[in-house]
């Protein structure tokens, strides 16, 4: 299979433009597609500050700029965007990954189970819990993926479906 094209999504609209601001003056790219979007396991209005969502792991927000004001926004699943062809997924969303790839399921095995780099915190690490971690985990096995951990970092793991 032959993959050029990457899809991007970033619920932050100054993240966003950052992202387009560097595509273009960096190499000029035009094979990448922006989306400012939400991602999620179900269609539902979220509440987001710009770097989270309520719901995901609560760092210390004192340390970070924030962006914007707390907001609603509305989250998709990626399996309604329909994309073929998929070679890869790469999920860092900050403790939301478990519902990025829950709103994946249908993109995924449609597009034969591609590899997928995702992370997951240590127990205890930003306030993360057991049932968080395995959830994740769990979730990924379900779908007939071997798991290699610390891959890159101690956060970042790829898995991989070893029988397709």
């Amino acid at each position: 299979c032959n993959f050029n094209k990457s899809y991007c999504f970033e619920p932050n609209k100054d993240m966003c433009c950052l992202i387009y601001a560097n595509m273009y003056l960096k190499n000029k790219v035009n094979n990448t597609i922006v989306y400012n979007s939400f991602l999620s396991d179900k269609e539902e209005y979220v509440k987001f500050d710009g770097f989270e969502a309520e719901g995901t792991v609560n760092f210390n927000k004192s340390e970070w700029k924030k962006y914007d004001d707390c907001q609603m926004i509305e989250s998709e699943l990626l399996d309604s965007y329909n994309i073929q062809n998929v070679g890869l997924i790469k999920v860092d969303t900050e403790g939301y990954d478990y519902k990025v790839l829950n709103g994946s399921i249908k993109t995924i095995k449609k597009n034969n189970y591609p590899p997928i780099i995702f992370e997951n915190w240590n127990i205890g690490q930003y306030g993360w819990s057991k049932e968080s971690h395995d959830q994740l985990n769990n979730l990924i096995i379900s779908l007939g993926y071997t798991i290699f951990e610390k891959w890159g970092s101690d956060d970042t793991h790829l898995a991989v479906k070893l029988n397709k």
